[in-house]
């Protein structure tokens, strides 16, 4: 193999001349660089493939190519919504690191120095790269990013001999082919569509009613014609004489479709199916476990900020150091070496119009969750996801009293840490993080986890309205001084899982605090004691009337709301009116929302009240607020009639 000193001087070369003709040069093996096909489903969780799953949908071609490579068992999406996911798929950085965690942005982030798209950097060292054809990145791309992105993009237009990597991407598995109308259903659901006709085995999170499982045998018919178009992607590369020169890579853009998967930061949101086929021609370019692959199943954890570096790996190139993740496929990764990784980070904001924040990290069995807004429920109003039939239905029964604990809690507030053992708890539903014998583990999950988000920093501890409007500048001392307060900030969110008798001096510092983000979070930390920090309310009513920002504002009123003080709609509202900034009126919606769904508060609020800025794309904005506004002043809430 070529050294990595070679390695570093042909890559200088490639971008000094083009590269395409160094590209097209035969390397030691006599043969050129191996061509890259990713061919990705959207919303599309492994547990619904036979492949995974006894009772998944069969997709022979998927298994065809696994026949001949690598099923990975334990590939995640680092976020379980396309833009994200997307976003740290193409440049192997974390999301919360650069900004580009929120689903849709705001305002696209400017990558900075030092970062590139992995088709970028692929493009400069001479290959073709095409896309067809969706990107949805959070992010503003560079021009002639791609050599083709549409709908007609395709590998045949490079030039002879030029290796290529092609993305495409299918939505038959996307959310919205699950938007049918109740009267579609059969009333004998199980029947409706044969041949997968048995009734579904359901995640225990969801009742087992018709519309569950209609929805669930709807979804794998929907794999089934996924797999027909993989089919004739495959056919037109095997005709092309290119299947033994090209590592194909199928996977998920990130979790399922069902309700309560996507945009959810629990596996059957993040657990993607991933199949790698390794060429003939190229298994040289790995270690000889690989040297015959026949359906080698992987246990060993990747994600997608590995995806990048993987790819440069086998194209002889070298890692840019601004990339977060490891190469998986490479000639010195054994298998036993690769079955040793055994973590992966996750993250989950702001899901359209509904905002949120949570954080995970995995270690072997074992996951570690915190969620930041704890008193939010996951079923917070999204008006997207209740388009599907079974969530109104799910969402009615639990009003109604008629589903259990464990179907319930998707409805109600969170635990601020949250513990799973994934091998006997694969749907993360018995929460460990109180028992005496796990304290050690969630002490030691919980600091790695810290140690994470303040090194990147993560930048979602600070309002998003608040990034747009200061831009995230990038000097040296820039960066130092928001590292330092954003751990500040996190050391304050992190109060939530202490006692209150301990927390109370440090919250009544913070909250008197000249910094508005400590008063800001100091609340929301309020806001997850409610009762217990009621010895805060004549502080936090003066905070509510003369608070000189908007959204310490908008949380003080939310802190009197959830202790049954009176009048907080009408003073929500009222910060409506005084607010120019969309994303300001976007979270304090949000809290409007909550006070809603979960305490009852209606809010009549005026079209003049919800005037846009321009901060966001205007049908977007227009489409969230009309949403939101229509929702607050309805009786959909989440409280329960028994």
């Amino acid at each position: 193999m070529i050294n990595r000193n070679i390695k570093c001087v042909l890559a200088l070369l490639l971008l000094i001349l083009g590269g395409s003709a160094l590209a097209r040069a035969e390397n030691a093996h006599g043969v050129s660089r191996p061509n890259f096909l990713w061919l990705v489903s959207e919303d599309n969780a492994k547990h619904f493939l036979q492949l995974y799953n006894d009772a998944g949908a069969p997709m022979p071609n998927i298994e065809k190519l696994a026949a001949q490579g690598l099923v990975f068992d334990n590939a995640y999406s680092n976020s379980a919504v396309c833009s994200v996911a997307r976003s740290t798929l193409a440049t192997g950085v974390y999301a919360p690191k650069i900004g580009t965690q929120f689903h849709r942005a705001a305002q696209k982030v400017v990558l900075k120095k030092g970062i590139q798209t992995i088709n970028e950097m692929l493009k400069q060292a001479g290959y073709y790269t095409s896309n067809n054809a969706k990107k949805d990145y959070n992010f503003s791309e560079p021009q002639g990013h791609w050599d083709d992105s549409s709908l007609s993009a395709t590998w045949k237009n490079r030039d002879p001999d030029q290796p290529f990597f092609h993305m495409q991407t299918w939505q038959d598995t996307h959310e919205h082919v699950l938007h049918f109308a109740a009267d579609e259903i059969p009333s004998a659901a199980t029947t409706a569509t044969p041949p997968l006709g048995q009734p579904a085995t359901l995640f225990p999170v969801y009742p087992d009613i018709p519309a569950f499982q209609y929805t669930h045998a709807y979804y794998l018919q929907q794999h089934q014609i996924l797999d027909n178009k993989i089919g004739q992607t495959l056919d037109a590369l095997r005709a092309d004489g290119l299947l033994e020169d090209t590592f194909i890579f199928y996977f998920g853009d990130h979790g399922g479709a069902l309700p309560a998967s996507k945009g959810t930061i629990y596996d059957r949101g993040l657990n993607i199916p991933l199949v790698v086929r390794i060429p003939k021609n190229y298994q040289h370019l790995l270690h000889s476990d690989f040297s015959a692959p026949n359906n080698v199943r992987v246990k060993g954890v990747v994600s997608f900020i590995d995806f990048a570096p993987t790819l440069l790996e086998l194209a002889g190139l070298e890692k840019p150091p601004q990339q977060d993740g490891e190469s998986f496929l490479s000639n010195t990764m054994s298998l036993a070496e690769l079955n040793s990784r055994d973590t992966t980070f996750s993250y989950a904001d702001r899901f359209d119009e509904k905002m949120d924040f949570n954080r995970a990290i995995r270690v072997g069995r074992y996951k570690y969750i915190r969620s930041y807004f704890p008193y939010y429920p996951h079923a917070l109003f999204n008006d997207y996801r209740e388009r599907q039939v079974a969530a109104k239905q799910w969402k009615a029964l639990y009003r109604a009293g008629k589903t259990n604990e464990i179907q319930s809690a998707f409805f109600r507030p969170r635990a601020p840490e949250r513990l799973y053992d994934i091998a006997a708890d694969p749907h993360e539903t018995i929460n460990l993080a109180s028992k005496a014998q796990y304290q050690n583990l969630l002490t030691s999950l919980r600091d790695q986890l810290n140690d994470t988000l303040k090194g990147m920093p993560d930048l979602s501890f600070i309002p998003e309205s608040v990034l747009v409007n200061n831009k995230v500048t990038t000097t040296q001392e820039a960066e130092q001084a928001r590292k330092k307060h954003i751990a500040k900030l996190l050391d304050i969110a992190n109060l939530q899982y202490q006692n209150y008798s301990d927390s109370k001096t440090y919250l009544t510092q913070y909250i008197n605090s000249q910094d508005a983000l400590s008063r800001y979070w100091a609340l929301i930390v309020l806001s997850s004691f409610a009762e217990k920090a009621a010895a805060f309310l004549p502080l936090v009513k003066q905070i509510a009337a003369q608070d000189p920002n908007n959204l310490v504002r908008a949380r003080a009123i939310e802190f009197l709301a959830i202790l049954g003080e009176q009048n907080t709609a009408s003073q929500l509202i009222a910060l409506l009116q005084k607010t120019t900034s969309d994303l300001e009126k976007l979270e304090i919606l949000n809290i409007a929302t909550y006070l809603h769904d979960v305490h009852g508060l209606l809010f009549d609020i005026q079209d003049s009240e919800l005037t846009t800025a321009g901060q966001i794309d205007k049908n977007l904005v227009d489409y969230w607020f009309s949403s939101r506004q229509a929702h607050l002043s309805s009786q959909n809430t989440l409280i329960q009639h028994q």
